[in-house]
């Protein structure tokens, strides 16, 4: 179901990828990325090369010339490691149509890579020994990115010939996901943080999806 977010891995002629859409979005001025070591409320601006950086690109240090002075290359992005993106709700009551409304409030692609234990270089061969490292990139403030996401097309693998956007993707929800955090009085603390991880990460996951259904239904009366 989330294929299209994820291809193509290479950019085409009429298409590209959520990330590759973000990226291209930040490189010519038309949103802003924000730090996301620093919080989640879109506080801190990051440049274009910090953002390059975060995805495995730009200059690369490769060794040495022979005056010993560092030697670098410009890399592409590391658009197959983004295999992930966080996104942030929230939740509300519409009191116009009596029915629980999502907001879209943001999205972090993260990246996903293989970490080598003994020089700590990134490997995508994920039966070489390594630790698996995850990455916040940068978060993108959703309202701000709308409009490109509206004109950029999506592969409809029902009808090639009609074409969508990733506005509609995220619009109507054609997208499958999980929860991993909730605003709380624990300073907002991710769900592993208090859970043995795996399924009771689920289970917890399930049970603040069940409370928001629950919410909405408990306001009506039968």
């Amino acid at each position: 179901m989330n294929l299209p977010f994820y291809f193509p891995t290479v950019e085409m002629q009429d298409r590209k990828s959520l990330i590759q859409t973000l990226y291209d979005a930040v490189k010519k001025g038309e949103v802003v990325a924000y730090d996301p070591d620093v919080d989640d409320e879109f506080t801190t601006p990051m440049s274009f090369n910090e953002c390059e950086t975060k995805l495995g690109g730009g200059m690369m240090q490769v060794g040495k010339n022979d005056d010993g002075s560092p030697k670098t290359q410009y890399a592409d992005p590391k658009w197959g490691d983004i295999k992930e993106f966080l996104v942030k709700e929230e939740w509300f009551f519409d009191k116009k149509y009596s029915k629980m409304e999502c907001r879209i409030i943001g999205i972090c692609p993260i990246r996903i890579y293989y970490k080598t234990l003994n020089t700590g270089e990134e490997n995508a061969d994920e039966e070489n020994t390594g630790n698996l490292t995850k990455v916040k990139t940068f978060w993108i403030y959703f309202p701000e990115i709308r409009k490109v996401l509206a004109n950029t097309s999506v592969f409809n693998d029902n009808n090639n010939a009609q074409r969508i956007s990733f506005d509609d993707l995220f619009f109507f929800r054609r997208f499958d996901s999980y929860i991993v955090q909730e605003g709380n009085v624990y300073n907002n603390r991710m769900i592993n943080a208090y859970t043995l991880g795996g399924i009771p990460n689920m289970e917890e996951s399930e049970r603040i999806r069940n409370d928001i259904f629950d919410t909405e239904h408990d306001l009506w009366e039968f």
